[in-house]
């Protein structure tokens, strides 16, 4: 209840029944949770001084560019980019409308400096690893990012999924 222009007034709530998660949802929620697992485990192998390690993992470098949406990162930044990846797959399995629109913001960022990149022959200082991986890493990169931002974005089941945030 609340008191509102001399008066109670009972506040009804956003969601009046639980709202089913879609399997696209579980499916992006899952890679995040998986690229962030990866970045950690990378992070914590190459911390822990046992770097031999990676040399067994087959395309390391594509793998963690994939995983780390773009970039290429070293030392601390594997672990800021794993913790990343976790809390925005945390907050998509949750249904919060933050990670939803952080996640549609990073995809649609990555889109972008592709297409400058890759169109106009724009150097990227955000994307220096671009030139070092393979082409075909890219385009998973690209077709991953893509679907992900037109699925946020564009279906209209899931902007009911992740409704605002109440107001009191």
């Amino acid at each position: 209840m609340r008191f509102r222009n001399g008066r109670f007034v009972t506040l009804t709530p956003l969601r009046t029944r639980p709202i089913a998660r879609p399997l696209p949802i579980v499916l992006i929620s899952g890679f995040q949770f998986t690229k962030g697992a990866f970045l950690l485990l990378v992070a914590l192998l190459a911390a822990s001084g046992r770097a031999g390690k990676l040399a067994y993992i087959p395309d390391l470098r594509d793998l963690v560019f994939v995983a780390a949406h773009g970039k290429e990162p070293h030392g601390l930044l594997l672990f800021f980019f794993g913790s990343y990846a976790l809390v925005i797959g945390s907050g998509i399995w949750r249904l919060r409308r933050w990670a939803r629109n952080s996640l549609v913001l990073t995809s649609a960022m990555m889109l972008v400096f592709w297409l400058a990149h890759h169109d106009f022959g724009t150097s990227l200082p955000v994307m220096p690893a671009i030139s070092e991986v393979e082409q075909q890493t890219v385009y998973i990169l690209l077709l991953l990012d893509s679907a992900i931002f037109l699925y946020l974005k564009f279906h209209a089941v899931t902007a009911d999924c992740f409704p605002p945030r109440a107001r009191t």
